[in-house]
Parts: structure tokens; C-alpha cells; sequence
């Protein structure tokens, strides 16, 4: 861990060998460690996550240092996140696939968070080009380039986030259609009545 003098003059810390490699730690710790820590908390309690990531490494880790690099994690999503949305806004996003039927599916979920008096709704959608059979001769059905938005945002900002992952993966172009399936919320409604290339299904 060094303390050196960066091209502008302004004192820096950090790990040579890492940037050298170009890794990108948080803190003192490894991206390889941020992941598991990361990985652990979503399905085991900060205090749970610490234990079996001390168990497995050499590392001493305490609840408290895994809950601050999920927030830090936390907090460079959304700083990535605004910025696409911002590029998406100034229409500078342009993917390069190409797909003229896009389905998307959304939902939310009233949840109870710690801290809070009343439930917040968790909105979620799925974005896919369609669907093919599990494999060859099966019944059974899987949807084709998946992938996945959640977040408590309020309408206008959730479907920003969406359309700027879409726009950061399509040629917007090129899509003549988006099939948007929903439970007939309000919320997930406000799209479709703004945009006449949505077709909306119950």
C-alpha cells in the first residue's frame, strides 16, 4: 500500500501492483473478495456473510466492513446508472443489436424495509428478444437474451433506467415493436399510453 504523487500533484494511496494489473479494489480489498462479499449478502445476513468469508480466506472481516462494501457497491451502480440515463436522455446511447420485437414484462413488490414505517414498492422488469425450447424435443421454454431492472424509483426514473439498459444493448432503431406485459398498475400503464410502438398485454 503506497502513498504517492499523482500527474496532477494531489497525493494518492493505493495498490501500484493492482493498477499495474488494472484491478480495481475496493479499499483494501480485492475485486475478487468485493464479489464474494457481495455474493454472501444477498442471501445470508451481513454477520453470516463475515463468517463464511473468514472462514474461507485469510481475511478478518467483520459484519460491519461487509455491509459498508455493499453500500460502496451499492453507490457505484447508481453513479453508473444515472450516468447511462443521462447519456440515454442526450440520446447518445445507440447499442449495436438488432431485434425488431422486444418483450418486456413488469411487476412490483410491496416489501417491508427495515427503518421504514410503510412498504415501498419494488419495481421490477424482465427485457427479452423471445423464447426457444430448453433443449431439443422438451416442452418446456426459456426466454432469449434475459436480462433484468429492480428499484424502488418512482415511475418516470424506473422506466428511464430500463429503456437506457435497452438502449445501451439495441439499435433502438431497428425495434418496430416492444410487447409490454403487465398486471394493469398504473404505473406500468404510463409507458405504453406515451409511446405507440408499445403494444400492451394483460
Amino acid at each position: 500500500y503506497y502513498e504517492y504523487v499523482d500527474e496532477e500533484g494531489k497525493k494518492q494511496r493505493g495498490y501500484l501492483l493492482d493498477e499495474l494489473l488494472d484491478l480495481t479494489p475496493v479499499g483494501s480489498l480485492s475485486a475478487n473478495l468485493v464479489e464474494q462479499a457481495v455474493d454472501n449478502a444477498i442471501k445470508l445476513s451481513y454477520r453470516k456473510s463475515a463468517e463464511d468469508i473468514n472462514r474461507k480466506s485469510n481475511v478478518n472481516m467483520s459484519h460491519q466492513r461487509v455491509w459498508n462494501t455493499v453500500q460502496k457497491i451499492g453507490e457505484a451502480i447508481k453513479d453508473e446508472e444515472k450516468h447511462r440515463v443521462k447519456r440515454y436522455q442526450k440520446r447518445e446511447l445507440k447499442g449495436e443489436k438488432e431485434c425488431s420485437i422486444l418483450y418486456e414484462e413488469k411487476d412490483g413488490l410491496w416489501l417491508s424495509i427495515q427503518g421504514e414505517r410503510r412498504k415501498k414498492e419494488l419495481k421490477m422488469a424482465k427485457v427479452y428478444e423471445g423464447w426457444q425450447k430448453k433443449s431439443p424435443g422438451s416442452n418446456e421454454y426459456k426466454t432469449v437474451g434475459t436480462f433484468y431492472v429492480a428499484g424502488y424509483e418512482d415511475t418516470e426514473v424506473f422506466d428511464n433506467l430500463v429503456n437506457s439498459k435497452i438502449a445501451s444493448i439495441y439499435d433502438e432503431e431497428k425495434i418496430e415493436k416492444k410487447i409490454l406485459n403487465g398486471d394493469g398498475a398504473k404505473w406500468i400503464d404510463q409507458e405504453a399510453k406515451m409511446d405507440a410502438n408499445i403494444v400492451k398485454q394483460l
